[in-house]
């Protein structure tokens, strides 16, 4: 399998960087010898409005979240029970930012930071997930829980099938914040598989969800290769019989067979 760092397009209508010291501390030195995971605490993503034919959207996106961060091992992630979580949560109100709006207020005030604080968090992650008129929107913020100040927010906007990209995107700003390197989460993965007796190229994220369909050639296609930029891969096909060499535009869907075995 071959990764290529791909972002699918279209489901950021906005999406800003808050705050003047934005970037301006480095909270972990992940190539210290005497790091330590950094205790950040995930408050269950609150849903705006009701949802329905179980789409637990605030849910789903906040365990899409815990396993991000907690895959790439920089974090100790600070989850409460249900019940502590309801009584932290109790002092929190909703983003200020209206729905269409890009920009989130820094609105820390209305975050309780001393029960967060006390079970030792030093970070902490809230959201609000809603859907209206066929749009997702999440609004995320990670705030510092000394300071009691906002260290990033975002709003994203796309379809509901969006969701994990847009919490992936998400934690790599978490990452890229506290730790002033690149996460991976928006990671594509290329591989093969066999469905149907034909063997076609797939696409999907880091973590295995959003499954694609990439090519179908009704046939056998082996070695996939990705350009370095990521929006290209070239694999063997038997489409017409011969191992033939094709080359596919990931970002446009162009495919085109560049070599052809006699």
């Amino acid at each position: 399998m071959k990764k290529t760092f791909l972002l699918i397009p279209a489901i950021l209508l906005f999406t800003l960087l808050l705050g003047p010291h934005l970037w301006a501390k480095v909270y972990i030195d992940i190539r210290s010898p005497s790091f330590r995971k950094f205790p950040v605490g995930i408050a269950t993503f609150k849903t705006a409005t009701p949802t329905n034919r179980d789409m637990q959207l605030g849910e789903r996106g906040t365990e899409i979240l815990k396993n991000d961060l907690d895959i790439c091992g920089f974090f100790a992630l600070i989850t409460p029970s249900a019940s502590l979580e309801k009584d932290l949560q109790s002092g929190e109100s909703s983003p200020s930012a209206k729905p269409g709006e890009g920009q989130l207020g820094a609105d820390s005030e209305t975050v309780d930071f001393r029960p967060w604080a006390n079970l030792g968090a030093e970070a902490l992650v809230v959201g609000t997930v809603s859907f209206r008129d066929g749009a997702l929107t999440l609004d995320a913020r990670l705030y510092d829980v000394v300071k009691k100040e906002m260290i990033v927010g975002k709003r994203y906007i796309g379809e509901i099938t969006d969701l994990s990209r847009m919490v992936h995107r998400f934690a790599d700003e978490v990452v890229f914040a506290l730790t002033g390197e690149r996460g991976f989460f928006q990671t594509k993965i290329i591989f093969v598989s066999q469905t149907g007796g034909f063997k076609e190229l797939y696409m999907m994220d880091y973590d295995g969800r959003n499954v694609v369909q990439v090519t179908n050639h009704k046939s056998i296609i082996l070695s996939p290769r990705v350009s370095p930029d990521g929006t290209k891969v070239i694999f063997t096909s038997y489409k017409f019989g011969n191992p033939d060499l094709f080359l596919r535009d990931l970002r446009t869907g162009e495919e085109k067979r560049i070599s052809i075995q006699a």
